[in-house]
């Protein structure tokens, strides 16, 4: 049964569920990959702080910060909010919207599984019935954000959110750091996004079943 709860980060953390970040892990604790891992650190904070400063603020900091990257902040949140797509479907939408499921089905190679699962969208409109995340990045055209998307799995996420929620769309908005742009790419249920996105949090999630059954 899907579940909408109003929670801080810290408790959202806490929840000893699924989510599209922990089967990673699950999958990392069984494995040791062959190719070096990409550092994110560095983006990972500046993304945090981007995060907060747009749809949490309670949680902003921009303590790990250097002086350009909290310079470049403000001008990418009018960048946002200028955003057609933001404007559109997004203007009024929830913020840090939690849903869980704590008897999400999964299939593993034709075996249904149940587990625990979590997501925590940056946009959520009820109106609408879908949700979005925002994303800030160093793409300087639509086809390097796309490109960007791909490799970090975006798709993936996308497709987690949309089946714990069963809705039929996930809007992915991002914001350059290095142009003055956004770029926007939007995944429909069924799409090849979708379909690449649930294979692999099949493939990851049969790792966190097995870890914590």
């Amino acid at each position: 049964m899907l579940i909408r709860q109003n929670i801080t980060t810290e408790e959202y953390f806490k929840l000893p569920y699924a989510s599209n970040s922990n089967i990673k892990e699950a999958y990392k604790m069984f494995t040791a990959s062959e190719n070096a891992e990409i550092d994110t650190t560095k983006s990972f904070a500046f993304g945090s702080a981007f995060d907060a400063l747009t749809t949490e603020q309670s949680e902003f900091s921009t303590e790990k910060l250097t002086d350009k990257e909290v310079s470049l902040l403000m001008p990418m949140r009018r960048l946002l909010e200028a955003n057609m797509i933001y404007s559109a479907c997004f203007k009024n939408a929830d913020k840090q919207a939690v849903f869980i499921d704590k008897e999400f089905e999964i299939d593993l190679d034709g075996m249904n599984v149940v587990i625990p699962a979590k997501c925590k969208f940056d946009l959520w409109s009820n109106m609408l019935n879908f949700g979005g995340d925002i994303k800030s990045t160093v793409a300087a055209s639509q086809t390097a954000f796309e490109k960007a998307a791909k490799m970090f799995k975006y798709n993936m996420q996308a497709a987690w959110y949309m089946d714990i929620t069963r809705s039929n769309r996930f809007i992915i908005i991002g914001i350059s750091k290095t142009k003055y742009k956004t770029f926007d790419i939007q995944i429909k249920r069924g799409d090849d996004a979708y379909i690449r996105g649930k294979k692999d949090y099949l493939f990851y999630a049969r790792y966190w079943w097995m870890v914590n059954r």
